[in-house]
């Protein structure tokens, strides 16, 4: 295992920092440098060091007090996260030279990552209920505009624009070509625009272990990557323009979809895993997961104690571990489907097993319905996400093709899924409820996974037939 870890740099950097972020919240997680460097070679020894030192200098608090703050305030900031919708609103992080803030405005206003703002607001501290998480992203309060709008004063960065762009059409078109139960699934389900979902649909989420398909996650990011990959595939294009251009628009999605560490993890996964063709390397999984791991903590220490990043990365981690795709390929239809659903079941699983102790620490319930549920959800969410995403284009140019495609076609297939969820979470032993799970435990299975890896040898070429293997 030492010798695997020697082997990837970025992997022991990544490490380095988590533990350093962790530290200062559970300072119990410097027994991790402290290990490994008895272990380590001298010089990943030091490496490991210098980045769990700068994990400790950037990494969050828990013990920050609220300052006060104005009860009115007129003034500027910026805006430096992507504005999350609900029915009626849509809430920012807002940069400050007082600090960094929440702000909420209506949901009608055209708001993107990096505008500069002007506003004249009502200020308040955060409830008791939502301290915890304004501590973990260092911000002092939520800004409510007098109006519910903002002055903008300057645009961020096309690239969050054409996503906005990209999101609100989509929205507007799902809202009036399907029924609206139908449409907040779709919505939710593309775009991670949950606001319009009830607690009921939360919570059978939950005890179905489904919550990732409305979350927009890496599942998405594989499937829009593997539309937007046969599409290109049909033009007469290089191969590097090919990845650039499938980049580029994954890149875009991230920001539309809310920048979520699981989309931010599987976005530079696939930027890793597509540009490894041009250098003709093998991707290798966790190179890719600690490359996305270490640039979401440098540029968010405050993740570390996010549960979606902790899930995310969790999650990815053990499937470049623990999964294997076949060197052949099926030649038979029936063959290929029974090997589609043996891998699905598989990742399934794999899936189950790293996710459940964290879910258990945090929520104490374990889905016990999670495999079968997806194994009936994931296959239709796939062809819904697919579909929904490809034809946008079309129907905002032909309204009729809108309500034939997301009327049509696509609703019975959303309508299938929520059935399924709500059918099984109604089950007793849908999922369980466990008392309190302690830290070391959760740790020690963590552990035990790791250590139960068996690595295969990497090949030090690679050269496939397509982008796709």
């Amino acid at each position: 295992m030492i010798a695997n870890l020697e082997r990837r740099p970025l992997l022991t950097l990544f490490l380095g920092l988590l533990a350093g972020c962790s530290t200062r919240v559970e300072p119990w997680w410097a027994l991790v440098p402290a290990i490994l460097t008895f272990l380590l070679s001298p010089v990943s020894r030091r490496f490991l060091l210098s980045f769990y030192a700068l994990g400790v200098a950037i990494g969050p608090s828990p013990d920050v007090e609220f300052e006060p703050v104005e009860r009115f305030w007129e003034g500027q900031g910026r805006v430096v996260s992507v504005p999350m919708w609900t029915a009626d609103s849509q809430t920012a992080r807002l940069a400050t030279g007082q600090g960094r803030f929440m702000l909420r405005v209506s949901a009608d206003q055209d708001l993107s990552l990096g505008d500069t703002v002007a506003f004249r607001a009502f200020v308040q501290p955060p409830s008791e209920s939502a301290a915890d998480y304004y501590r973990r992203i260092g911000t002092r309060g939520l800004v409510l505009p007098l109006s519910q709008r903002v002055e903008v004063l300057g645009q961020g960065p096309w690239p969050f624009r054409v996503g906005l762009a990209w999101r609100r059409a989509f929205v507007e078109t799902v809202d009036q070509a399907m029924s609206p139960e139908a449409a907040d699934w779709m919505k939710a389900l593309c775009f991670n625009v949950r606001g319009s979902l009830d607690d009921s649909a939360n919570d059978q989420l939950s005890r179905t272990g489904t919550a990732h398909i409305v979350s927009a996650s890496g599942l998405h990011v594989l499937i829009l990557a593997f539309g937007i990959h046969g599409l290109l595939g049909l033009l007469p294009l290089p191969r590097a323009a090919q990845v650039a251009l499938l980049l580029l628009v994954l890149a875009i999605y991230a920001g539309a979809a809310g920048l979520r560490p699981p989309v931010l993890r599987a976005v530079a996964m696939g930027a890793l895993f597509f540009s490894s063709y041009l250098f003709k390397r093998e991707p290798d999984g966790l190179s890719a997961v600690a490359v996305a791991g270490s640039a979401e903590l440098l540029w968010s220490p405050g993740s570390v104690l996010d549960m979606g990043f902790q899930l995310s990365y969790l999650t990815a981690a053990s499937l470049s571990l623990f999964i294997r795709f076949p060197i052949e390929r099926a030649t038979g239809m029936w063959d290929a489907v029974r090997d589609y659903f043996v891998g699905l079941a598989t990742v399934s699983l794999v899936a189950f097993l790293a996710s459940a102790p964290l879910v258990a620490y945090h929520f104490g319930v374990v889905s016990l319905s999670s495999i079968g549920t997806n194994m009936l959800v994931v296959p239709v969410a796939f062809v819904v996400v697919l579909v929904g995403m490809l034809a946008l284009p079309a129907t905002l140019a032909f309204p009729e093709v809108a309500r034939f495609v997301y009327g049509d076609l696509v609703q019975p297939l959303v309508g299938w899924m929520v059935a399924v969820i709500e059918g099984v979470a109604q089950w007793p032993l849908a999922a369980v409820y466990v008392p309190p799970v302690p830290a070391w435990l959760v740790v020690a299975i963590y552990v035990g996974f790791a250590l139960a890896w068996s690595p295969t040898r990497r090949t030090p070429v690679l050269r496939p037939s397509g982008i796709l293997p």
